[in-house]
């Protein structure tokens, strides 16, 4: 009953990234200069934008439901379960959806099959940074190492 709430998020996540790249396809500047640019390829460079662009979407999306997770409710797990049910809704909407590409012929083809990874692991990755920080910032400084070399 505990991680309930952490699937509900992730109902969360998945909802909000959807609707994210629903929206940021029609007012994203981003789009606009691709395909406004002149002698546009499948091995252009432009596509490297939309991978930044597509990737940084998702992945704040997803570190701001999960801030949210944790911020209103602190007694929750934060453990591995809680971010493998936070990402289980999104993988299945990507697989339902078809949202799995894995062709990497072209430029264009590995930017969208990147793209498709880190939505598909964006709850991970945040998860896993996040972790990590928590980890590092319990660490304290040993008070024998020298901060200067005098």
């Amino acid at each position: 009953m505990k991680y309930i709430p952490a699937f509900g998020f992730g109902l969360v996540i998945a909802l909000l990234i959807t609707y994210g790249f629903h929206f940021s396809a029609s007012f994203s500047p981003i789009l606009s200069f691709i395909t406004a640019s002149q002698g546009l390829t499948r091995n252009s460079p432009e596509w490297l934008m939309l991978l930044l662009h597509d990737g940084f979407i998702s992945l704040l999306l997803a570190l701001f439901v999960i801030s949210l997770y944790r911020r209103f409710l602190p007694r929750l797990p934060f453990n591995w379960l809680a971010g493998i049910l936070m990402q289980l809704p999104m993988l299945y909407l990507m697989y339902r959806f078809g949202g799995f590409s894995m062709n990497f012929s072209t430029l264009y083809e590995v930017v969208i099959s990147t793209v498709s990874i880190i939505n598909g692991t964006s709850v991970i990755i945040i998860f896993t940074l996040l972790q990590g920080y928590n980890r590092y910032a319990k660490k304290k400084p040993d008070a024998d190492i020298p901060l200067s070399p005098d």
